[in-house]
């Protein structure tokens, strides 16, 4: 069942849409087909795309195809194996802004259906997406000890020694990847200022059946509804444990806090509240 569209609590994450009619930029094709069947995306028609979209196939008739793919630029994001075609679980939301590079570039929005014949029927949409908010960059790779870590900082391993951590935590500038193991994990938007970290839509890689990945991080499902639960939660440094000298200084970790101040997702703040500690 298709849940009710997004409402994020973060509204800074949400971009007004400029979409307009644009036939031009909308191309179907076929690959060695002589199929009848027909392809259409709810992308059609867009010359920019808003900053979070439904991204839906149609394809008739459908029992001629075996799968659905959607592609960014040739990038693979998601498989569908199951009508109604959609990018994502069910009700998911497709967060455009993460695909920006710079001003007036379009890229390419392709929907691919691969036929129980093997034949292939495509279609593409070429089309620009918003700039993302300004997002402060953090160091990238985090680890944690337990959910708020009190061992750790109350009995902290020998300088030099990292661990044992149970979640793990990759910040990019505008998302980020949190899991108990980098072999199961979740991916995020996220935008972050000078105290906040405001959490968007879950991003989806892979297939409902088959996990995806990137970096050696594996991604599987979400932790919270697909349609998206925006959260925000105040960040901090700590002071942390001794690690060495350096010239004859004492050099310190020092931690990523992590508070929930506006977090429906259960789940997701087991994991991310907290203190983090670097490992880079």
């Amino acid at each position: 069942m298709r849940r009710a569209p997004l409402r994020l609590l973060a509204p800074v994450l949400l971009f007004v849409a400029l979409g307009g009619a644009c036939d031009s930029k909308t191309a179907s094709e076929t690959a060695s087909s002589t199929s009848g069947v027909e392809i259409s995306s709810s992308l059609e028609g867009m010359e920019t795309l808003p900053a979070h979209v439904r991204w839906l196939v149609t394809v008739t008739p459908e029992e001629e195809v075996r799968k659905v793919e959607f592609l960014v630029d040739g990038r693979r994001l998601w498989i569908d194996e199951d009508p109604p075609y959609s990018y994502g679980e069910e009700g998911a939301y497709l967060g455009t802004t993460r695909f920006y590079s710079e001003p007036g570039t379009s890229l390419h929005f392709t929907v691919r259906a691969r036929l129980d014949d093997g034949q292939t029927r495509k279609e593409f949409v070429l089309a620009e997406v918003p700039r993302p908010i300004k997002s402060n960059k953090r160091a990238p790779v985090w680890g944690i000890w337990g959910r708020a870590s009190p061992s750790y900082i109350s009995n902290p391993p020998p300088p030099g020694e990292l661990g044992p951590f149970t979640s793990n935590l990759n910040l990019h500038e505008h998302e980020f990847w949190v899991g108990r193991s980098i072999d199961h994990a979740y991916m995020y938007e996220l935008w972050a200022d000078e105290r906040r970290f405001h959490i968007g839509l879950p991003i989806f890689v892979g297939s409902t059946t088959t996990a995806g990945g990137e970096q050696g991080w594996t991604f599987d499902g979400a932790q919270c509804p697909p349609t998206g639960s925006g959260a925000t939660y105040k960040w901090s440094w700590m002071k942390g444990r001794l690690v060495g000298h350096f010239q004859g200084e004492e050099q310190f970790a020092r931690y990523l806090v992590l508070e929930a101040e506006d977090e429906p997702c259960a789940a997701r703040r087991r994991i991310l509240e907290g203190i983090w500690e670097g490992l880079d």
